[in-house]
């Protein structure tokens, strides 16, 4: 359809009803940039709390990555102080966790040897490993 150029007067009362077509007016622009501020700002403060995670999270993985390049030594360590005839548990008692990785080589024997020569338990737990050591042998 054909329009008539319109006076200034016009114009913002077009931009008001949109030419009667629905669109946004003045108003309603007002409270869009009004939203986009206020996501702003929260998109801010989100970003904000994202950094510092990632941040941490950076620093979480350089610790795991150290970690991981003990394993190897610490197994190797763990079995020679079985070798040693340190048992799993005695050195469990120690503080020593088992190795995530063992090193590669013989089955581990040694510890299965020594269990009997800790201090003796209990009465009634002594009696299941005498029974279970002379099923064993």
């Amino acid at each position: 359809p054909h329009h008539k150029p319109h006076s200034v007067t016009t114009v913002s009362l077009d931009l008001k009803s949109s030419g009667g077509s629905g669109g946004p007016t003045i108003r309603d622009m007002t409270r869009e940039d009004e939203f986009l501020k206020r996501m702003r700002e929260i998109q801010d403060d989100r970003e904000k709390a994202i950094v510092s995670l990632a941040a941490v999270m950076a620093k979480r993985q350089r610790l795991k990555d150290q970690l991981a390049e003990t394993e190897v030594p610490y197994g190797r360590a763990y079995a020679a102080a079985e070798a040693a005839g340190w048992s799993t548990e005695e050195l469990a008692r120690l503080g020593a966790e088992e190795p995530a990785r063992r090193p590669k080589g013989r089955p581990r024997k040694h510890a299965v040897t020594t269990r009997p020569t800790l201090p003796a338990p209990s009465a009634g737990d002594g009696e299941s490993l005498d029974g279970a050591g002379v099923q064993a042998g």
